[in-house]
């Protein structure tokens, strides 16, 4: 778990909130990766984890601005 998140009762679960004031919430969940984005919002199966370049690809297709373009720059040297 990585920031605002919450998790009952889950397994093998990565629930992720990047956005201040968005809690993510996970209840009796099972092998599924949740990432909340400011502008977008990631649910899967975590078997199914190398699917998300084909997930890039559609958005996009349709000239999505989360494919390309991020919010936020992490920068962690300062």
């Amino acid at each position: 778990m990585s920031g605002a998140t919450t998790s009952i009762g889950c397994n093998n679960t990565l629930l992720r909130s990047d956005s201040e004031g968005l809690e993510v919430v996970g209840i009796g969940l099972n092998n599924i990766i949740a990432v909340a984005m400011t502008d977008a919002v990631l649910v899967a199966d975590i078997s199914r984890a190398q699917d998300v370049q084909k997930a890039v690809d559609a958005l996009k297709a349709k000239n999505a601005t989360q494919a390309s373009a991020f919010l936020k720059d992490h920068r962690p040297w300062g």
